[in-house]
């Protein structure tokens, strides 16, 4: 393990906030809608992506072909979709986690959600707490490219030696290792093999574990 972090930083859906389940629904009754029919599972393996390319990649499995002008009314229908559906809470321990993190370390999020709705999640749950974030918005490459995790390199002013990605899904993972960045997984929708395949580093059963790793493992040695 890497003695020398100076920066954790997070997924959110999945890691900081357990909403996939919100998710994976408005995408499926979204392409429901079009007869297509969508495996939870898949969602959460294509988790990171962002809701344009999470909708073209299910419709590529399925061999459905769209224009340009119908996939941008169905991401705006997932959103909306999602946006009414969504209870969306952090997951237990993650407000621990973070709270024993920020005296000792920067804090950043990097998510392929929405910039509107991840901003009203910050305000709502962690106002004050993260030193960068990364959304949908901000990077012409997405996960499973290396392009969010290097600007959050850069809006925290750090090299990738000295940051620690927490994630859940393969994408992410791929994403934080092609930035060169250690990369941890929470097993919080697939299974540890899938995670342990993307290529983690360390993976957790759930957040107890991930924060009894940190107390005994991380806080001291910054």
């Amino acid at each position: 393990m890497n003695r020398n972090i100076k920066a954790i930083v997070f997924d959110m859906d999945g890691v900081i906030i357990d909403s996939m389940e919100y998710h994976a629904v408005s995408f499926a009754e979204t392409l429901g809608d079009m007869g297509v029919d969508i495996d939870s599972r898949r969602v959460y393996e294509l988790e990171g992506m962002g809701s344009e390319l999470v909708i073209k990649k299910l419709l590529e499995d399925k061999d459905v072909d769209i224009e340009k002008a119908t996939l941008d009314r169905l991401v705006k229908k997932k959103r909306r979709m999602f946006d009414e559906i969504n209870k969306a809470k952090p997951f237990p321990g993650i407000k621990e986690i973070v709270e024993i993190l920020r005296d000792g370390f920067k804090l950043g999020l990097v998510t392929g959600s929405n910039r509107e709705n991840v901003e009203e999640f910050i305000r709502k749950y962690f106002t004050d707490t993260f030193d960068a974030v990364v959304t949908e918005e901000d990077t012409e490459g997405k996960k499973p490219e290396p392009d969010p995790y290097l600007d959050c390199l850069e809006r925290l002013d750090l090299g990738y030696d000295e940051c620690l990605v927490i994630e859940n899904a393969p994408l992410g993972i791929e994403s934080a290792k092609k930035a060169g960045i250690e990369c941890w997984a929470i097993a919080s929708y697939l299974d540890k093999k899938v995670l342990e395949e993307a290529g983690a580093d360390m993976i957790f059963n759930d957040h107890g574990e991930l924060k009894d790793f940190i107390e005994k493992n991380l806080i001291g040695y910054n």
